[in-house]
């Protein structure tokens, strides 16, 4: 079992400390008392870093020879990034094994260091919930494609090698790119727009999620699988969300599958249930999520 932190300026490295979640992640675990060094893929994004004094080390996360070097000497290793090859993008056989690479290197240095490995996943992994709130006991639903990460992930906890967080749907601080896309259709759109209105969707505040990841790094026995979830929203609910903050005032609309896809970010879990408990962040890691309720964060862009 690899050692719980200590808040005594040990480093982590943080891959995607560029990103959405990795920036509120780095920000959690600096203002925690940790040495944060962030992997970012370009140079241009160090110098954000270096500004909220996050230190910034530039590579590639299927580098395994580069990451190491980035690896050296952290307590905890935090994967929150995945390989970005926009060569790929069409190529989901090829996206799916670079996703898969970047996590047994990050793994494999986390071994080679004695440091602990919180690897990033997602409640999707549930598939369709159909009208039941499942927890991290329910099995995995690998998507067609996606199975060489489930074996991975089920090798790796079943080992103990890695932790993983379960991520549901994130919002906050002015929203993901794919969560702006969502709302930015919708307000295009003028109308709101339902697969089936029983469906629900489970989200997490940013915030919330980033404290999360500072108390699995910090528990002395984590779960080996934490979901991340901070409310659960029928689609309804969802939808009226976002037509408050945008003054679109007509719908809802019944869509096909594949016309919810079309709107983009989390609208392609429009056709499934998704219900997700966290119950055991909170009993098992005294996680207690404070941040805004998604109505209340959405931007009003009207």
């Amino acid at each position: 079992m690899t050692p719980s932190l200590k808040r005594n300026g040990e480093t982590v490295f943080l891959t995607g400390a560029a990103g959405y979640v990795g920036s509120v992640v780095a920000e959690k675990l600096h203002a925690a008392g940790y040495m944060v060094r962030g992997l970012v893929r370009e140079e241009s994004q160090a110098a954000g870093l270096r500004n909220r004094s996050i230190e910034p080390f530039v590579g590639d996360v299927r580098d395994a020879a580069r990451m190491a070097d980035g690896a050296a000497g952290a307590a905890a290793i935090v994967h929150t990034a995945g390989p970005n090859d926009p060569s790929a993008a069409s190529d989901m056989q090829k996206m799916i094994a670079d996703a898969a690479a970047a996590v047994s290197i990050m793994v494999d240095h986390a071994k080679a260091g004695n440091a602990r490995a919180l690897i990033t996943s997602g409640t999707s992994v549930y598939g369709h919930t159909g009208g039941r709130t499942v927890d991290e006991t329910a099995p995995m639903q690998a998507m067609p494609g996606t199975e060489k990460l489930k074996d991975l992930e089920t090798d790796l906890t079943e080992t103990g090698e890695a932790h993983f967080i379960r991520l549901s749907v994130v919002y906050g601080r002015g929203e993901s790119a794919p969560m702006r896309k969502f709302i930015q259709a919708i307000h295009a759109r003028g109308r709101t727009a339902l697969v089936n209105p029983e469906n629900r969707l489970s989200l997490v505040n940013v915030d919330d999620l980033a404290d999360l990841y500072v108390a699995i790094l910090e528990h002395d026995s984590p779960p080996p699988i934490v979901n991340a979830v901070s409310e659960i929203l029928h689609w309804t609910e969802v939808m009226a969300a976002v037509a408050k903050a945008t003054g679109v005032s007509g719908g809802p609309d019944v869509i096909s599958p594949d016309q919810a896809l079309a709107l983009g970010g989390p609208a392609m879990f429009m056709p499934i249930d998704m219900a997700v408990s966290a119950n055991l962040a909170r009993e098992a890691l005294g996680w207690r999520p404070s941040g805004s309720a998604f109505e209340d964060a959405l931007p009003h862009d009207k």
